[in-house]
């Protein structure tokens, strides 16, 4: 069935056509039992409706709802939950129904919906009221709460008051325009910068919007943030909530609901970047245990082996800027904004943040992030959390293979030798984990050949962007922080465009195997260095692009990468030095006589990267930079390196799974994140984390 699609039919036949364990919620809305004939009439009085409400017995009235109940716990998810809407009629029947395929331990509330009715009765009380009885499929179900904040238009008659007489004797609120008052309303601001230094003038701007004195604001909270640098006079974007005679909340207290899994089943996460820890945390929330394998080190560990990278160049193969303690998303910078609204609770996401010691900043600007002195602490307080509640988390646990008996997942075998016993797996192992697509691939496992990206890096000056974007000369304004951009172009039907973008950032290495060279970026929380670099990057279409590497199957865009590593490192000197150019020069088809001043600590060599890089990539960048000079004037400049090469943007296989997030061939086998090809990003990855812990424990 797709989403989004209304079916009309025969409840049975619909529900029998659904996958078991796959929908969320359902709202069911059965007859009443009233045992008569029903008609209604369309407001605008040009459609009738007839429909009969009569049976032969209460038995089969109720053999009915049962088997539709039936049907509807067969397809809920274990986390899942089902409303039944009923009345006054049968419901008592229902409810001894609903405790008989349920069961009573779930039922978990009873919604009055109370109606007004046009007149009264001398004949006794009328019925004003309806029954929604709420069950859910297990102890694991899930509650998203929203609230609504007051308003002028809150219904007056649904908060408790004091009442008094007119001089009509009619009764009437005592203070209802205190209540009308009392609120909480969300208003939008604009702040330049001069007034952005300004004492209160937040509060003086909202109580001139909402026409209020200063003594009828209690306070204010800022909701958003964001900076508006289109034009010459430079704006704040402000969200507020305005407190009317309301009190301002102190800083939230983030509270999650971590049980004791000590003694719990077990579930096995591979890998432990930002996919596998909220997998991991979110386990613990449903009181199951992860078991976390990580090939890398810890946080504390790791840094040895990253400066072994820049100093020595030597790449240890477990433990890199890619593969340890929190995954490539520890040494970035650390971004949070995301697209991907609708994989699930980015405010959720962000609070577990904040929770583990993030700012709460995070929850307010429009483009959020940690900064890569700030992650590694976070990451082990996530660690820490685990621990503490009775998970584990294991190091230095590269895994090698997994043990399959009739296509499901009995084992996992470790470097090591350890063999672990696993019947549910979440395969959270990161977009760089080649021995595990290998590994996949030579166990005959289903795999898929995805599109993806690869390119350069380009550094600028952060002053150069700074005054593009600022509209400045010199250096920008002291409460205005490192400017970024986002670009993107079509070259010949592929997309050109910027990735990563990272200001007052450094470029590092990030290859994980020696023999090899790849570049990413990351920035410090304040983005204080002098350069800013991104990502540019070409579309590479699996179908359209790999034609000679065809002969290695769905491994074709793995290779491709390999090749294009691997003459970035002999092009750089067979070491960890990139092999660089002046982004004029890169252009223009010649060798850069020198090199402008960089991040990349390794250290660039000046070389002909125009004709090193295949013509699908190079000639794309080169009529993509020549694109972007003309949407940023001066972002084309001599000033300007290209580094390369940019190449693990995402990764080029994907991990299919069903609709339960299962692989299709191998049952226990759960693909997530950036390495099942199913997030782009570190917020993306962790709610598909968090989905995959709720899929792998149905049925345990």
């Amino acid at each position: 069935m797709e989403v989004n699609k209304i079916y009309q039919g025969n409840c049975i036949d619909k529900l029998t056509e659904l996958k078991s364990n796959s929908v969320d919620l359902i709202y069911f809305d059965p007859p009443f039992f009233t045992q008569k004939k029903h008609s209604l009439v369309t407001r605008d009085e040009t459609k009738k409706y007839e429909f009969s409400d009569s049976w032969d017995s209460l038995d089969d009235y109720l053999d009915l709802i049962e088997a539709c109940l039936k049907e509807c716990k067969r397809v809920l998810k274990e986390t899942g939950s089902v409303f039944l809407h009923c009345d006054k009629v049968a419901s008592h029947y229902i409810r001894v129904t609903l405790d008989k395929v349920f069961g009573m331990k779930n039922f978990q509330s009873e919604i009055i919906w109370s109606y007004k009715r046009w007149s009264n009765s001398k004949k006794g009380l009328l019925n004003s009221h309806q029954n929604i009885y709420f069950y859910s499929k297990s102890k694991h179900f899930k509650f998203n709460q929203y609230y609504t904040n007051y308003a002028a238009t809150t219904n007056i008659d649904q908060i408790l008051q004091d009442r008094k007489k007119t001089n009509n004797k009619k009764q009437t609120t005592n203070n209802q325009k205190q209540y009308l008052r009392n609120m909480i309303k969300e208003i939008q601001l604009r702040v330049t910068l001069e007034e952005e230094t300004q004492d209160d003038i937040l509060l003086q701007k909202a109580v001139k919007k909402l026409r209020l004195s200063r003594e009828e604001v209690s306070g204010i909270k800022v909701l958003r943030k964001s900076i508006d640098a289109r034009n010459p006079l430079i704006v704040f974007n402000y969200k507020v909530a305005v407190y009317i005679g309301e009190t301002v909340p102190e800083t939230s207290d983030y509270q999650f609901d971590y049980k004791d899994v000590s003694n719990a089943k077990e579930i096995h996460i591979v890998g432990f970047g930002p996919a596998g820890m909220y997998a991991a945390l979110r386990c613990i929330e449903l009181g199951f245990k992860p078991v976390v394998l990580e090939r890398g080190k810890k946080v504390q560990e790791r840094r040895r082996d990253l400066r072994a990278i820049n100093q020595e160049h030597f790449v240890n193969e477990d433990s890199n800027y890619c593969f340890g303690e929190g995954g490539a998303g520890t040494y970035s910078d650390g971004k949070l904004y995301t697209r991907s609204l609708k994989r699930g609770d980015v405010r959720r996401i962000f609070e577990n943040l904040v929770y583990h010691g993030a700012t709460e900043q995070i929850l307010i600007d429009a483009h959020p992030h940690i900064g890569t002195n700030k992650l590694p602490k976070i990451v082990q307080n996530i660690r820490e959390t685990i621990i503490n509640y009775g998970g584990e988390v294991h190091f230095e646990a590269r895994v090698t293979d997994f043990i399959i008996k009739n296509n499901a997942i009995q084992a996992i075998q470790l470097q090591d030798g350890r063999e672990l016993t696993a019947t549910r797996v979440i395969l959270a192992t990161g977009h760089s984990a080649r021995d595990i697509f290998e590994l996949l691939h030579k166990k005959e496992i289903a795999l898929l050949a995805k599109s993806f990206a690869m390119g350069v890096r380009v550094e600028h000056p952060q002053e150069i962007i700074d005054n593009i974007q600022y509209h400045c000369t010199g250096e920008r304004h002291e409460l205005l922080p490192a400017a970024a951009y986002s670009l993107v172009h079509q070259v010949r039907d592929r997309g050109v465009y910027s990735f990563c973008m990272c200001p007052g950032g450094f470029i590092v290495p990030a290859a994980t195997a020696n023999g090899e060279v790849v570049v990413n970026g990351m920035s410090p929380s304040r983005r204080n260095n002098k350069f800013a670099n991104s990502g540019i990057v070409v579309e590479i279409n699996a179908e359209k692009d790999l034609h000679k590497y065809e002969h290695f199957g769905v491994l074709k865009g793995l290779e491709f990468q390999k090749d294009l590593e691997r003459l970035a490192f002999t092009a750089g000197g067979r070491s960890q030095v990139a092999p660089a150019q002046r982004l004029t020069d890169f252009v223009e088809g010649k060798l850069s006589n020198d090199l402008n001043p960089t991040s990349y600590q390794p250290g660039l060599q000046s070389s002909p990267l125009h004709s090193l890089l295949p013509k699908t990539i190079g000639g794309r960048l080169r009529k993509g930079f020549a694109a972007f000079g003309e949407k940023m004037n001066g972002y084309y400049t001599h000033q300007a390196n290209i580094v390369g090469v940019e190449s693990r943007t995402s990764s080029p296989v994907n991990i299919p799974r069903k609709e339960n997030l299962e692989h299709p061939q191998i049952n226990g086998l759960f693909p997530c994140g950036e390495g099942g090809g199913y997030a782009g990003g570190i917020v993306s990855a962790a709610m598909d984390g968090e989905r995959c812990a709720e899929a792998a424990i149905v049925g345990l």
